[in-house]
């Protein structure tokens, strides 16, 4: 049996695992990359927001991203709402991305990355701590890693979750469909459904691809007989694909649902990335984009850990941070669009029932005020590596600011001292910075609940 030593092993090849070799790859860090060499027929379009060109960019990644795009989306049609809408995006749409296209450029850029960056192709039996490394049997040999990265997406988030343990409100599955078409124009659409909603894209070629999304129980026991059936009922109830279904073809269905570890940080030496940490609910969007930023944040935490200085710590904590505020974002934008729908089923309620965030409170201006927590230390990204800063917590966002536009949060405290009212507070700082920066500032600190009454 082949048997390896590297610095980190990640496990499962998808876009986060990819990105996450790519990065240490480029720190000089040997790397094993471990895929299934699963090919799931799933469905094979996303889509890449313009939103998350700037980290790509930044990592390199983005002309990789490009090469497996059709073209931009054009517009938008939805009939979600009760009245149906079109947005127009000129150039400036989300990039329609091949799936399967996606997965190998980025591998490839994982390969490329560095001579000591292997890929290997097997599926994992049985990963365990032995003193100071991971060992992770799979079935063509054994890797020892110093840290361990699990990457191998949903199936396994489903897998290591606690039934007390993990946010999930339903199963939600995908039934893929592939159409010819009329449209010769890249776009997509969205459409609400009664117990199911539809997202379709137009690759510009005469091809339509999309999902049909569904509580799992809709598709439990059938046949495929009965899946294609059900799967065209669907469709032909939808308006965003009113041409001829004559070549409508469904594929493997597969799980979609929102599934969120308590803890991204399995153990000290083993971290969840990507949708095995936080899988969000498609509606959400922005899945590739979480994907890039999960990787590129595990690969800073690794080098830390692995760093001379070890601050573990602050490592954990980065992780542990950048997952609940990525849970929060897709917890709201879910419910956000379950919200909006112009149905009122117990399918879309699921999701639409959530709370709403907390508003801030507003003071009189001769309200003597005090930070609302004393200055504390949180974990910041700072070039490759995450160290401690000064920061100060604002409560309603479940957040710290180490920095509040170009003012540092020690500056900022040391100005909230002694406590005051907000005009004496603001002329502090505008000894030293403009009226506008200041403004800003404590508008971001009351908005966060930063500041409470003495």
């Amino acid at each position: 049996m082949d048997e390896q030593i590297v610095d980190v092993a990640i496990l499962g090849a998808g876009p986060a695992g990819s990105v996450a070799a790519h990065e240490l790859g480029k720190s000089g860090l040997s790397v094993v990359l471990i895929e299934s060499g699963d090919t799931t027929d799933v469905h094979c379009i996303e889509s890449f927001p313009q939103s998350g060109a700037p980290l790509a960019e930044s990592t390199g990644l983005l002309s990789a991203i490009c090469s497996a795009a059709y073209a931009p989306a054009q517009s938008m049609t939805l009939h979600w709402r009760a009245q149906a809408e079109v947005r127009d995006f000129g150039n400036a749409g989300p990039l329609l991305v091949h799936r399967r296209e996606l997965h190998h450029a980025l591998l490839s850029q994982a390969r490329s990355a560095s001579p000591a960056t292997t890929v290997v192709k097997a599926r994992v039996r049985k990963v365990q701590r032995v003193g100071e490394l991971s060992i992770i049997e799979t079935d063509t040999g054994r890797v020892k890693a110093r840290l361990t990265l699990e990457a191998r997406g949903r199936v396994e988030a489903r897998r290591m979750k606690k039934p007390a343990g993990t946010h999930q409100r339903h199963a939600l599955v995908a039934l893929p469909f592939s159409v010819r078409c009329r449209s010769g124009v890249a776009a997509m659409s969205l459409e609400a459904l009664p117990e199911a909603w539809v997202w379709l894209a137009h690759t510009g070629d005469g091809e339509a691809h999309g999902a049909i999304f569904q509580n799992a129980s809709m598709l439990a026991g059938q046949s495929l007989q009965q899946r294609v059936s059900y799967g065209t009922s669907c469709i032909q109830n939808t308006r965003c694909l009113n041409q001829s279904t004559e070549a409508l073809r469904f594929h493997t269905p597969t799980a979609a649902d929102f599934i969120a570890l308590d803890d991204p940080v399995i153990n000290d030496a083993c971290f969840a990335i990507g949708d095995a940490a936080l899988a969000r609910n498609p509606v959400a969007s922005h899945g590739l984009v979480h994907a890039l930023r999960s990787g590129v944040q595990a690969a800073a935490a690794v080098r830390t850990v692995l760093s001379a200085q070890h601050q573990s710590d602050a490592a954990f904590a980065f992780l542990r941070q950048k997952h609940s505020d990525a849970y929060r974002a897709a917890l709201t934008a879910t419910a956000r669009a379950y919200t909006e729908s112009r149905f009122n089923t117990a399918f879309w309620q699921c999701y639409a029932s959530m709370k709403e965030p907390p508003v801030a409170p507003t003071f009189p201006m001769s309200q003597v005020l005090t930070l609302t927590e004393p200055l504390a230390q949180a974990p910041v990204l700072d070039g490759d590596f995450i160290h401690w800063a000064p920061a100060i917590a604002l409560p309603l966002k479940q957040d710290y600011a180490v920095q509040i536009g170009p003012l540092a949060a020690a500056e900022i405290a040391s100005a909230c001292q002694p406590a005051a009212a907000l005009p004496e507070l603001a002329a502090r700082l505008q000894r030293f910075h403009n009226r506008k920066i200041v403004a800003d500032v404590f508008d971001a600190l009351l908005a966060g609940g930063a500041l409470s009454p003495v």
